[in-house]
């Protein structure tokens, strides 16, 4: 998978007193009532934080026997729809986004949102 290039890792195995040996590791998740509470440290992450979000949402998936990749392409479809409205309705106004504003796009996503649960 990685080596054929088609996905990226984050390293996340470095922490204070364990440097980078996974067995010093003291990194935790613990479930508090409907949340979970992620504690530690890390030294450095490679790849970003973005990677870490969705490990521990993947993990957190699992955990609540929700497929994680499932879950994901769900997101991903609804963020596709609700964006394509957006840039419709800006589209039949004569413009981009990036001739728009936060507050008239966030009000167009709002509308998108309302549409789905209607």
């Amino acid at each position: 998978f990685f080596a054929a290039g088609d996905g990226i890792a984050e390293v996340g195995v470095t922490e204070p007193g364990a440097g980078s040996d996974p067995r010093g590791i003291k990194t935790f998740a613990r479930r508090d009532g409907e949340d979970y509470i992620l504690n530690g440290q890390k030294a450095w992450m490679s790849n970003g934080p973005i990677l870490t979000v969705l490990f521990v949402l993947a993990n957190i998936a699992r955990t609540l026997d929700i497929e994680p990749e499932d879950a994901l392409r769900a997101t991903n479809a609804k963020f596709v729809r609700r964006f394509g409205y957006v840039e419709t309705v800006l589209a039949e106004r004569g413009k981009t986004p990036a001739m728009s504003d936060l507050a008239e796009m966030d009000a167009l996503w709002d509308e998108a949102k309302a549409a789905e649960r209607a």
